[in-house]
């Protein structure tokens, strides 16, 4: 994945991915519900969030490269996105899908509630920023405030 952090800057590597994604974005358009992606290395914490998304579709990854594929082929609507991971900063991946997808809505979901993180947070153009241990009326918030996003969008 080092190789890959490399090439992230790289407009011709972005620009296949916004075109991949392009081809599977029209699954969005017929879903009832949202899709939830779960960045998470820790699995406490992927169990945590799924039981407050049990209704949802919630697909889970463990680190930024599983994430990427992952993204690319479920097209979710919602990534709850982690910091710290295995093989990639957690800003560095919301970068890249805010660079490709332009109805990107992530939300960082951590356990560093430094000033850095959220303005670098805010810097990727992430929605939301909650705090571990995880509370379910702020994550539960952010799903709604996803619904207005897609409703004002309409």
């Amino acid at each position: 994945i080092k190789e890959l952090q490399k090439h992230l800057n790289d407009q011709r590597l972005i620009d296949v991915f916004k075109k991949t994604l392009q081809l599977t974005q029209m699954q969005r358009a017929y879903r009832t519900l949202p899709v939830i992606l779960i960045v998470e290395d820790q699995i406490f914490s992927q169990k945590m969030l799924t039981s407050i998304l049990k209704d949802y579709e919630c697909h889970i990854a463990g680190s930024a490269s599983e994430a990427i594929l992952m993204y690319m082929e479920k097209c979710p609507d919602i990534v709850f996105l982690d910091i710290e991971l295995p093989d990639m900063n957690g800003h560095n991946f919301a970068k890249l899908v805010n660079a490709i997808d332009d109805n990107a809505f992530v939300i960082m979901v951590t356990g560093n509630q430094y000033e850095k993180d959220i303005a670098l947070a805010k810097e990727n153009n992430v929605k939301g920023f909650v705090g571990k241990p995880y509370e379910r009326k702020r994550i539960m918030d952010f799903m709604e405030k996803y619904r207005e996003t897609k409703r004002k969008s309409k």
